[in-house]
């Protein structure tokens, strides 16, 4: 793997007026919602801990789209979306009436994968391929471009 590129995790994206507490929206009868067969229904699946345990009873994954999930939360007073930091990001800032729970349920980063080793021959030098990919992330990340990248694809919302 380079170096990571995008840091995000599981959030859950709700209704503003909704508590900001797993433990008051789950006392307070609301259905959590994801995306079925995906790395999220499998960490609930997995998961020992006491309050994911409580969520998963009250949890339903549908094959929905991100979009339709969205639809079925803003159509219900007691709807709670489990979402992709980036996804619920887009969403917030599109939708005034909309949040994203002060929460993090799991923390994940993105970087490339490749094989060990992987380089490749040019003019008769063999070039390891991960230093010069970590090299360019390093740069676009120091040059401002990845945060330039950010705003154009997740802009700050009128909120």
């Amino acid at each position: 793997f380079t170096q990571s590129f995008f840091n995000g995790g599981l959030v859950l994206v709700t209704d503003k007026k909704a508590p900001n507490s797993i433990q008051d929206l789950i006392d307070q009868g609301y259905k959590f919602v994801g995306i079925r067969g995906g790395s999220t229904e499998r960490l609930f699946e997995m998961s020992k801990d006491p309050l994911f345990i409580r969520m998963r009873n009250s949890m339903e994954f549908s094959s929905d789209s991100a979009q339709q999930l969205y639809g079925k939360m803003k159509s219900s007073d007691k709807i709670v979306m489990l979402s992709e930091f980036g996804t619920a990001k887009y969403f917030a800032n599109k939708d005034c009436s909309v949040k994203v729970l002060p929460v993090t349920l799991n923390s994940v980063s993105y970087g490339i994968v490749m094989p060990k080793g992987a380089a490749k021959r040019k003019d008769g030098q063999v070039y390891e391929i991960r230093p010069v990919l970590d090299n360019a992330l390093t740069s676009i990340k120091y040059e401002g471009h990845l945060a330039s990248l950010e705003r154009k694809w997740w802009p700050e919302g009128k909120c």
